[in-house]
């Protein structure tokens, strides 16, 4: 059954609601906090909102609103919705964000680029996962190499040698991805958390 409610939700909460990067449902409207905790201002406020003539006046000022130039699919951006997303966002995002942060700790990358056979990178996401305080679930290889592709990383084949091997051999992976492609895909997907940098 199709689903085609309209909710409208209100909250202090600062990560109510799920967002995710490319969310195009909802819309988040920040609040001034000015008038909080004032009685002098919200008394009056409070006594016009249970008027009798309130409802209807708001009413008829709705249906002569102009809708002309209103585009129900032009949800605005502002700070409180990227804080959402950033609150809630995809693990995957936070761990692609560490490792560009925190490069030298990983041995894949050499001068700016990931270089990994997609295990290897599996591997260190498990462990990342396992550091974090809540002790995230990294799930299966299968799904981080799904929702790495989401950030345009996708895996492919390649020849590998690793670190004190005479030889190589061809394996699947990420290969010549460099650090700032990557940086560049999280920030056009609202995934870049600046204040985490």
């Amino acid at each position: 059954m199709d689903n085609l409610s309209n909710n409208v939700f209100t909250t202090n909460e600062s990560n109510a609601i799920k967002l995710d990067n490319d969310d195009r449902r909802w819309c988040v409207l920040e609040a001034n906090d000015v008038h909080a905790r004032n009685n002098a201002y919200w008394t009056p406020v409070a006594e016009l909102v249970q008027h009798p003539d309130t409802a209807a006046l708001f009413y008829r000022f709705l249906l002569n609103r102009d809708l002309s130039d209103y585009n129900p699919r032009d949800i605005p951006d502002n700070r409180s919705r990227l804080d959402i997303k950033l609150a809630t966002r995809d693990l995957h995002a936070a761990f692609l964000q560490d490792v560009i942060c925190n490069h030298e700790m990983y041995p894949w990358i050499k001068e700016g680029e990931i270089s990994v056979p997609k295990r290897d990178m599996f591997k260190d996401f498990q462990e990342w996962c396992d550091k974090q305080p809540a002790h995230l679930k990294a799930g299966t290889m299968s799904q981080f190499v799904k929702a790495l592709k989401r950030y345009d990383l996708r895996p492919a084949n390649f020849y590998y040698k690793a670190q004190g091997f005479e030889r190589g051999s061809t394996v699947i992976g990420y290969n010549h991805v460099t650090l700032d492609a990557v940086k560049n895909t999280l920030v056009a997907k609202d995934a870049w958390d600046e204040d985490a940098e």
